[in-house]
């Protein structure tokens, strides 16, 4: 390897006041995991604006941190849609001025329909962005065959998590469900409760995450509270099934599907989002037929008419296109040959 090799990694960071922030920070930070364990020089920038007194603070301290630190680095920025936006120009230009590379990756499966309703100078800037960058890495296979479109640099970067240490096994179905997410409406919170209503007492259902629009008593006797990032997967191996329900816009690959698989849990989902590209119904999950408690009762039935434990077997076999040491491994060689 070129012991030459300098970057400078930009993305949002654990918050410091220890709450639990979302799917990109736990991305970002299991990239810097991954780099910190690899034979090369690299700084971090975060862009986590919870980290800073104000926003203002934020995006200052973030414009003096890539100039002090990108001058002799390449540049790999891992945003949202925002930062696209707002940090992507600062990272372009700088990049021009310095005369390196950049590399952009972007979080979540949401940002072709973020760009159509943008206006014109919005769409120009961003466009200006994706196309000069050495590679755009996008999270779906659909949205980089989208993004192609704006420039042919476009490459697929799954959302990624490391393989779980333990799975279930053979163990035998029980229907024991479990839901892990931010608990807010527009993840088929609803939608689940009604549902394990109407299925009875037969089924069981747990519910664990950061509570949005929610006390913990409206959710009784499902809710169980919020896990660490370290905590979900030996939390997963004592249910049988994961349940996403969501109809959130935003959804890419959601990073609870993937520990699931890891897990050896079938996944009953809905189609929104990149969902559909990773869970196929009767291999490794169920997808629901529409965003409805009787179609997730439905789904239910339909695996429990199923050879359970092959399914779970292959959530396990279907894995590996997201397993961050093989995924991580293939892009780190990309931008050291940028």
């Amino acid at each position: 390897m070129n012991g030459k090799d300098k970057f400078l990694f930009i993305g949002p960071r654990n918050s410091k006041d220890g709450k639990t922030v979302g799917g990109i920070v736990v991305l970002f930070e299991d990239w810097i995991d991954f780099v910190s364990g690899q034979e090369i020089g690299f700084e971090v920038v975060d862009t986590n604006k919870s980290n800073y007194r104000s926003i203002i603070i934020a995006y200052v301290s973030i414009l003096h941190e890539i100039i002090k630190n990108g001058r002799n680095s390449k540049i790999m920025l891992h945003g949202t849609f925002k930062d696209y936006l707002y940090i992507g120009p600062i990272v372009c230009i700088l990049s021009k001025v310095f005369g390196q590379s950049y590399v952009l990756r972007k979080f979540a499966g949401n940002f072709k329909e973020l760009y159509e309703k943008s206006n014109s100078i919005k769409r120009k800037l961003l466009s200006f962005v994706v196309k000069n960058a050495a590679i755009s890495y996008w999270e779906t296979r659909s949205i980089t065959e989208w993004a192609k479109k704006i420039s042919n640099n476009a490459k697929w970067f799954p959302n990624v998590r490391n393989a779980a240490s333990r799975n279930r096994g053979d163990r035998s179905y029980s229907r024991k469900f479990v839901f892990i997410s931010r608990v807010t409406r527009d993840k088929g919170i609803d939608l689940l409760i009604e549902a394990f209503v109407k299925l009875g007492d037969g089924y069981s259902l747990d519910i664990y995450g950061p509570l949005d629009g929610y006390e913990s008593e409206m959710l009784a006797p499902y809710y169980k509270g919020i896990l660490k990032p370290s905590e979900i997967v030996n939390k997963l191996v004592d249910f049988d099934v994961m349940l996403l329900p969501t109809s959130w816009v935003g959804e890419g690959y959601p990073g609870i599907i993937i520990e699931s698989l890891s897990a050896g849990l079938p996944v009953i989902a809905t189609s929104i989002g990149g969902i559909s590209e990773i869970i196929y119904s009767g291999y490794n999950g169920i997808i629901m037929r529409d965003n409805s408690a009787d179609s997730l009762i439905e789904a239910i039935h339909k695996l429990e008419g199923s050879d359970y434990k092959a399914i779970s077997k292959n959530a396990i076999a279907s894995f590996k296109n997201f397993d961050t040491k093989f995924v991580s491994c293939k892009v780190l060689e990309d931008i050291k040959n940028v």
